[in-house]
């Protein structure tokens, strides 16, 4: 199963939203994790409703760690119980995360359990943001584990040990690494052409013994309320590289014109000419599927959509890309 963790702003939303309005996912194996950092909560809304309908599962964290809601978390939680908790269709989609941490106690699980399961019925899932030092928390996770229907613990790879990860080892088929594989330059003129992206695809079964794994997709976990204007516009696409045993590399394509901030649609013209001579000389190397064929309709129609569009193409690429290769999994 694969797990992205988008953080619920305007493009990240429309990313995953289009993917499932469209049917364009086949492996039944994608469940996003949505953090709501918005204050206006109609698109995430909006987004919820269309994956629940589409029969795919979609996680929304109850308590973010960023954005609007790390003060003040009731607003989230009358949104869930008043639209989701009581939904007449496929309300079992739409499954609540609790993050958990070393400031978890054992209340906090009660609360959270009573909200998101209160007959025991549904899918319980808590993300692990760093490991939980109380030992009655941990005993009490376990317990949950045996009176839920499902309970799956999601992990944050850099902030908990692989030790730590064990003691929810109970139950098969339980665990998952979310990882933050991409790695940022503070310059997007610094991206050299290609980096290694992750092996996780196709280690996570065996012999990391894992029920899935997770990522930021070309994001990166760094939060950012906005970005500002670029000298370089950057384009990243991932793929499979079969040559390297089938795990994931990235591809950037960087503008050519960067010493001012001028003309970001130049940019993107130089950024997205690069990524269609690339995609012309190594054909089949990259998955090319809905985001993909958007990239070749704006170079053929010469159009710049604005950066927010673009990176909403490269994340729901980079979705695609591991739904396609989940289908034979």
């Amino acid at each position: 199963m694969y797990y992205p963790l988008l953080r619920g702003k305007q493009f990240e939303l429309a990313a995953i939203r289009d993917l499932a309005e469209e049917g364009t996912l086949r492996s039944g194996k994608v469940c996003p994790i949505v953090e709501p950092v918005r204050k206006n909560l109609s698109a995430l809304d909006r987004t919820l409703g269309v994956w629940e309908i589409s029969g795919t599962p979609i996680g929304f964290i109850i308590n973010p760690r960023v954005g609007d809601f790390v003060q003040d978390n009731n607003e989230l939680l009358n949104f869930f119980k008043r639209d989701y908790l009581g939904s007449e269709i496929g309300s079992e989609l739409v499954r609540p995360v609790l993050v958990v941490n070393e400031t978890t106690t054992v209340q906090d699980l009660e609360d959270y359990s009573q909200i998101a399961s209160p007959e025991n019925t549904r899918s319980l899932y808590f993300l692990h943001d760093s490991a939980i030092k109380d030992q009655d928390v941990i005993s009490r996770l376990n317990q949950l584990s045996n009176d839920n229907k499902e309970v799956f613990h999601l992990f944050e790879d850099k902030r908990t040990s692989m030790i730590y990860r064990e003691k929810f080892n109970i139950y098969d088929n339980q665990r998952t690494i979310i990882r933050d594989e991409f790695i940022s330059e503070a310059r997007n003129k610094d991206y050299k052409e290609n980096d290694f992206f992750t092996d996780l695809n196709v280690i996570y079964k065996t012999p990391l013994g894992l029920q899935g794994f997770g990522d930021y997709q070309i994001v990166g976990a760094q939060y950012r309320e906005s970005g500002g204007p670029a000298y370089a516009v950057a384009l990243h696409i991932t793929y499979i590289d079969p040559s390297q045993d089938k795990t994931i590399y990235v591809q950037h394509f960087i503008s050519k014109s960067n010493e001012t901030f001028a003309d970001p649609g130049n940019k993107f013209s130089e950024a997205l000419n690069a990524m269609i001579s690339f995609l012309d000389k190594n054909e089949g190397l990259i998955y090319e599927g809905r985001a993909i064929r958007e990239f070749r309709n704006l170079h053929d129609r010469k159009h710049f959509p604005g950066l927010g569009f673009v990176k909403k193409l490269s994340i729901q690429h980079h979705i695609e890309l591991m739904d396609d290769f989940l289908l034979t999994r």
